[in-house]
């Protein structure tokens, strides 16, 4: 296995075993290449866990049952890269094609369920809150709900808590969002508004654990996440996630740079720089 200067060599046999023991638990793929990674994420729990360094943090995690620990350690290595209105395209999209699309399929019944998984800090959701209140408040009458979800513990209590630093509120969000969804608290941050955050259920899922307690949506956002499992994880995935579709005329998201090459069970749309995916009769 190269090393990478500076690093803390931990071993082939080592490497494979705690990273087989990552993907089995979150479904992250670990290639000998991100040992910089285990190094960067790994060294400060190490540290406060009074343990040398990450290799040592690691051969202790592989000599032992999967416990806290590990879930730290798990959690630490996600990529929790978010932001308010990330790309700009998938929003004007849904304005433009996905929720009227919607509105119209369901004006009989008048319910709107949507899920966005891996949500992790939660701005996604919060952007998907405010661009329905925004853009369509005959929503406030339907029975609108939108759930998100991550494996990671620790970030869906931030998202719960909707409360935003200076950095995280400016990233993608308009001074006059701002101003109107979020109040400044006393130590100076962003807080959400209730109305947003009535509209939103966080909870805790692993995406590749059993989802039969979900139930099935209209919409479903798992952007910038496949990217990050094995090509055998990515199919389970979504075979799990084609159950939770509602219908035909539901709509799958994914990530800006992902696709669905080689799968049959979903197919494909494309308008403009917008798309998505629906799912094909079995």
């Amino acid at each position: 296995m190269p090393i990478t200067s500076g690093l803390i060599p931990i071993g082939k046999q080592a490497f494979l075993d705690f990273t087989k023991t990552v993907r089995e638990n979150v479904g992250l793929a670990l290639d000998d290449s991100k040992e910089y990674l285990l190094d960067s994420r790994l060294s400060p729990i190490a540290k406060v866990s009074g343990y040398e360094n990450y290799a040592a943090l690691i051969q202790h995690l592989n000599a032992s049952p999967v416990g806290s620990l590990h879930w730290q350690s798990f959690e630490a290595l996600l990529t929790n890269e978010t932001m308010f209105f990330r790309d700009e395209h998938f929003f004007r999209g849904l304005i433009e094609i996905a929720i009227p699309s919607l509105i119209n399929k369901n004006k009989n019944n008048k319910k709107l369920h949507i899920w966005c998984t891996s949500v992790s800090t939660g701005q996604e959701a919060y952007s998907l809150a405010i661009l329905l209140k925004e853009h369509f408040p005959e929503l406030s009458a339907w029975d609108t709900k939108i759930y998100a979800s991550d494996v990671c513990n620790s970030a869906i209590t931030k998202a719960r808590a909707g409360v935003f630093n200076a950095v995280e509120i400016q990233r993608g969000l308009s001074p006059e969002l701002k101003q109107k969804y979020f109040k400044v608290d006393r130590d100076g941050f962003y807080v959400a508004d209730p109305c947003l955050k009535k509209m939103i259920h966080f909870f805790n899922v692993n995406l590749i654990e059993n989802l039969n307690e979900i139930q099935s949506f209209d919409l479903i956002l798992i952007r910038n996440v496949l990217i990050y499992f094995s090509p055998e994880t990515k199919k389970s995935v979504l075979t799990k996630i084609y159950s939770k579709l509602l219908d035909e005329e539901s709509f799958l998201m994914l990530g800006a740079s992902e696709s669905l090459i080689g799968d049959v069970t979903f197919t494909p749309h494309r308008v403009g720089k917008f798309s998505f995916f629906k799912k094909k009769p079995l």
